[in-house]
């Protein structure tokens, strides 16, 4: 008979039960953009969003001045998304209609189908439209369709803590329009 200690067999089921539900529950967002009629994408673990890319950390913001003001100070730019805060949004971007210049950053990781992403900050390619579905990442509640026109590619940095191949995104866009 095997005499194995009870505490550290029942701490480490305790632990996959645990990473197992996070898994479980962990709400992904989506985008869908191409780029010289390649669209961008990764794995994603859910089917109607087959030729999306997966993504979490979605932050938005939107710029508060002069549309063509360079200044990226605290107090000229508000976040308007944010899904480490359960998917919330401002009352600015929960109505449909146009919304101002912003940026848009997310972690997407790359199982070889984000080259048009890459290609398109190194071409400096104007991207005419994007879609986010946006999920809150704790709940995985459905926040809303946003469509974005004008995105630029504006840095692609390697995630090197992470264990599989992983970008952080920023985007640059025109607008953005919450559709649904």
């Amino acid at each position: 008979m095997l005499n194995v200690p009870k505490t550290p067999v029942l701490l480490l089921l305790v632990l996959v039960f645990a990473v197992s539900v996070r898994a479980q529950g962990a709400g992904y967002s989506y985008v869908q953009l191409t780029v010289n009629g390649k669209p961008a994408m990764n794995f994603t673990q859910d089917k109607k969003h087959t030729g999306w890319m997966q993504v979490m950390q979605v932050e938005a913001s939107l710029h508060k001045a002069h549309k063509h003001s360079a200044a990226k100070t605290s107090d000229a730019w508000t976040t308007v998304i944010d899904t480490k805060d359960d998917g919330k949004t401002t009352s600015s971007l929960t109505k449909s209609g146009q919304r101002g210049p912003g940026e848009l950053s997310f972690a997407a990781g790359d199982d070889g189908g984000l080259d048009p992403i890459i290609e398109a900050r190194k071409e400096k390619v104007k991207i005419p439209n994007a879609t986010l579905d946006l999920c809150s990442e704790d709940s995985n509640r459905f926040v809303g369709r946003f469509d974005l026109k004008g995105v630029r590619v504006l840095s692609l940095n390697d995630v090197t803590a992470s264990a599989c191949p992983m970008y952080l995104v920023t985007l640059s866009f025109e607008s953005i329009v919450r559709s649904k």
